[in-house]
């Protein structure tokens, strides 16, 4: 998408950032983003974690799903294995990327 007439407002901390709004020429266009967020919960993909917490708490957050699983208590639960399936937490990712930079 083209950043022309694009304003957002965003606010957050070190690693914890939220689109609170985003709007093209004046138009909210949160609804939408929303909506076809709601609509690739359906299936499983590699942002499930972040979708679920707009879902949840209304706004678009910029950490990556991986850090977010970290970040929030919601998501890997020793109690509750199947979360990690469920929500395509991938907990080794960190070691993977740690290792495909030692090695290059």
């Amino acid at each position: 998408m083209e950043h022309e007439g694009i304003e957002e407002k965003i606010a957050g901390i070190n690693h914890m950032a939220w689109l609170l709004e985003v709007k093209r020429d004046g138009k909210d266009l949160y609804p939408e983003i929303k909506r076809r967020a709601k609509e690739k919960q359906q299936s499983r993909h590699h942002d499930m974690v972040r979708f679920e917490l707009m879902d949840k708490f209304g706004y678009y957050v910029t950490e990556s799903s991986e850090h977010n699983a970290e970040y929030h208590p919601y998501f890997i639960k020793s109690r509750y294995p199947e979360l990690i399936g469920q929500f395509n937490i991938p907990l080794d990712e960190y070691p993977r990327r740690c290792e495909e930079q030692i090695n290059n």
